[in-house]
């Protein structure tokens, strides 16, 4: 493989070909206005619940639509890392960058499975990602969440129970 042909793969457009999947998502924009911000600081969280994954903002899933790209990407990148940073909570490091598809800027957000869920938008809405979608966290889900926080690594001496730690009667 040559300079060439690693500097000539597009891994965006790779991405988009494999579509939505429960560790990528694509939005062609984010504004405000019409909820596109919101839509992708909720992918954030849900992949910060699920298994971590990719957000790509400035073109959308269809790989044969040419990609919209992203106005003025760097001050768009430094925008969304504190929208992330006002919404997001608890505190979660993502890493945000800019890309280029066909000619044109693409944020792309990276970003890991969280060590300290459940993960929430504006403090009570938790999101997590099943297949290709984003939702709210059903009961069950919020649990397990809740459960992966609270697990003692492997090597730690477990508790004693309630009844060895009683006083006699």
């Amino acid at each position: 493989v040559t300079q060439e042909e690693v500097e000539a793969f597009d891994f965006i457009q790779s991405a988009r070909e494999e579509g939505p999947s429960i560790v990528q998502a694509f939005h062609e924009g984010m504004t405000e206005k019409g909820g596109k911000l919101y839509d992708v600081i909720a992918d954030v969280c849900a992949f910060a619940n699920t298994n971590g994954g990719a957000v790509f903002i400035g073109v959308g899933p269809d790989p044969k639509s040419p990609p919209v790209g992203v106005p003025e990407a760097a001050k768009a990148v430094t925008f969304l890392e504190r929208e992330i940073g006002r919404k997001l909570s608890p505190a979660l490091a993502v890493a945000v960058d800019v890309q280029e598809t066909r000619g044109k800027q693409v944020i792309r957000v990276m970003v890991p499975r969280g060590d300290d869920p459940p993960y929430a938008v504006e403090d009570s809405k938790i999101y997590t990602r099943d297949e290709d979608e984003t939702g709210l966290a059903v009961r069950d889900e919020i649990v397990t969440l809740v459960g992966r926080k609270l697990q003692v690594p492997a090597s730690a001496p477990a508790a004693p129970a309630a009844a060895e730690t009683a006083a006699p009667a």
